[in-house]
């Protein structure tokens, strides 16, 4: 396959990478004169007509998809049974390799970059309705500047019913799989969020929570088997960060992040206060509960305690007093009061500060009360939490009373400025005026100058929270590369090795030279100096000498009387030659000197009497 040239325009240069579903190359597009990657699937799945219709329809719908931190698709196409897509070329490592490197497990710092990186590919084709379906390490590529960048987008659903039959790496894709994907059930955005827990568990501990001898058995673990805590693997994990993967890796969907961009909020929330960082978990029997702040430093976890019904302690006291009221006054009596009691009935104010409104208003329902949503604040709480309530807990109130509480609208909403093209310093400024958090990456870009903004996630104009991280990647300018020598090489040889150190041939003069012909014998950058990627390099070729030509030279004398020494020289391409010397008078003129052998351009020069100065100068270009 090297060498190949597909689509009349993809020059193949190199293996880089296998999967199960096909073959990775480096390639040159021609008509760009760009690096660019090509998936070219295996022969197995190139005879299948439905799997190719349905394989082409998955790619081209990912290929709409642009975003820093997704691998963008540039084709998808065929020659004959070789069904290929060309995607961006990205120099770097899988996520896989560097967990592998690391021979341990990735610090905090690195996962919380990574995982936030990718769920904001995943909130992108989330929102246009592509699911990944097969995150894993594998399929998270990180440059040399630590931008994770996610590839093969919407090949997974392509591959949903083949993927067990051929794949042999199946095993190491089964270690990510949602229980949902597991059992072939209904897979949604939910599903990526699973993998991605997975992938940051491993990430933090070196190592999957579940594995087996076969795709089947850790399918089953996934369904069926509760994951070893992550930081029962690895002590120094935050407990805040532990919730998250907890939350994201839970097995019933509906106990999982909603979105990707839920999660991210989740993780920023962490990042920017990890000592009162707080998940707020769902129990299925109790109102909802807050979890107690979180030292980012430190490791204590609660255990939880038992807490003792104050439903039970309300019916114990009315029982008891009904009794001593029946002691005291009598079964008339009692019944008296008892029915009284049922018209004019107290109670407690539970604590719904804290809760979802609808799980609050249930709550308070449950205990004959109601709730009024009195109004609404930004807050760091997610939208619909309550904020306040009056009266506090434990008051006693009578039976129907509205309990007021104010909710929270969520995070307060910015739009984010357009920064693209602005000095990194005016765009780090601008963000923090707005309320947001720059995170500034650095980029090798051939276009946009050295320290000026090429990109930015979000992209402007988009409504995100405040103090919401915004990435921006400013360029370093042009990628410098060294030098190499081509001194020597024929032009084919040297457009080769110069493409390979992504270098360009320039110019392409000929000079004559003995020796071998149509070999470079210079070059315009000198070989070890730095050059700017993409440089076009000129190169002087060597030509044959072509013979002399001999022609007749006429010098008309000068007017002077007795003898004169007169000298003649001929500089041309053969070098600097005297022709003539010898005494004359006027009478000789002209002076013919004939059968003189010349090359290019000459220029003859009379010198008379030894003066320093020519007498006469004449050019030939003929």
């Amino acid at each position: 396959m090297i060498g190949k040239m597909l689509g009349n325009r993809y020059e193949i240069l190199e293996e880089i990478g296998q999967g199960g579903m096909g073959i990775v190359y480096k390639a040159r597009c021609h008509l760009l004169n760009r690096f660019v990657a090509i998936k070219i699937l295996r022969p197995e799945f190139s005879h299948d007509e439905e799997f190719i219709k349905r394989f082409k329809y998955e790619s081209q719908s990912a290929a709409s998809l642009s975003h820093p931190n997704i691998v963008s698709i540039y084709d998808v196409g065929n020659e004959g049974n070789i069904y290929y897509i060309v995607m961006e070329y990205v120099k770097g490592k899988t996520l896989k390799q560097i967990i592998k490197e690391v021979n341990g497990h990735l610090s905090v710092d690195e996962t919380i970059s990574i995982a936030s990186q990718v769920l904001r590919a995943l909130d992108n084709a989330h929102r246009h309705n592509i699911i990944h379906r097969d995150i894993k390490p594998h399929n998270i590529l990180i440059t040399e500047d630590g931008i994770a960048k996610v590839t093969d987008f919407g090949i997974a659903r392509a591959a949903t019913d083949y993927t067990l039959t051929y794949n042999k790496n199946i095993i190491g894709t089964a270690q990510y799989f949602s229980p949902e994907q597991a059992k072939g059930g209904i897979v949604d955005e939910k599903s990526d969020i699973y993998s991605l827990g997975i992938v940051m568990y491993e990430m933090l501990t070196g190592q999957v929570p579940f594995e087996g001898d076969s795709p089947i058995s850790v399918a089953l673990k996934h369904i069926e088997e509760e994951l070893v805590p992550p930081s029962k693997i690895n002590r120094d994990i935050p407990k805040g960060i532990e919730d998250i993967i907890i939350k994201a890796t839970q097995k019933d969907p509906t106990k999982r992040y909603s979105t990707a961009k839920e999660m991210l909020n989740d993780i920023n929330k962490f990042v920017s206060d990890p000592v009162n960082f707080r998940i707020i978990k769902i129990d299925e029997d109790a109102p909802t509960k807050i979890m107690p702040t979180i030292d980012y430093k430190g490791n204590e976890r609660e255990d939880n305690k038992p807490v003792k019904s104050r439903r039970n302690k309300i019916v114990s006291a009315i029982i008891t007093t009904v009794i001593v009221l029946i002691i005291m006054a009598g079964i008339a009596g009692a019944t008296f009061i008892f029915i009284n009691r049922q018209t004019a009935e107290e109670i407690d104010v539970p604590p719904i500060v804290g809760m979802q409104v609808d799980d609050a208003k249930k709550l308070l329902e449950k205990n004959g009360l109601s709730l009024e949503i009195v109004g609404e604040d930004y807050s760091d709480e997610a939208a619909g939490i309550v904020l306040s309530q009056s009266p506090e807990p434990e008051i006693k109130v009578k039976k129907n009373y509205k309990i007021k509480v104010r909710i929270s609208k969520g995070v307060e909403l910015v739009k984010v400025p357009l920064v693209e093209n602005r000095e990194m310093d005016e765009a780090v400024s601008i963000l923090k005026d707005a309320g947001l958090i720059p995170i500034v990456n650095y980029a090798y870009d051939n276009i946009v100058p050295a320290n000026k903004v090429i990109s930015q996630n979000p992209m402007a104009n988009e409504e995100v929270e405040k103090n919401t991280r915004v990435d921006i990647y400013v360029s370093r300018g042009k990628e410098q590369v060294t030098m190499i020598n081509i001194i020597g090489k024929t032009l084919d040889d040297a457009k080769k090795v110069l493409n390979e150190n992504n270098l360009t041939l320039g110019n392409v003069t000929e000079q004559e030279q003995d020796g071998p012909e149509g070999v470079i014998i210079s070059q315009s950058v000198k070989p070890g100096d730095p050059v700017e990627s993409g440089s076009a390099i000129d190169v002087v070729v060597s030509k044959k000498p072509s013979p002399p030509v001999l022609k007749n030279v006429t010098i008309p004398l000068p007017d002077i009387p007795g003898e004169m020494k007169v000298v003649v020289v001929k500089k041309d391409a053969l070098g600097e030659t005297t022709i003539y010397s010898g005494m004359n008078t006027y009478q000789d003129s002209p002076l013919n000197i004939l059968n003189v052998p010349t090359k290019g351009h000459v220029i003859i020069e009379v010198y008379i009497n030894d003066e320093k100065e020519p007498y006469a100068r004449y050019e030939d270009n003929t």
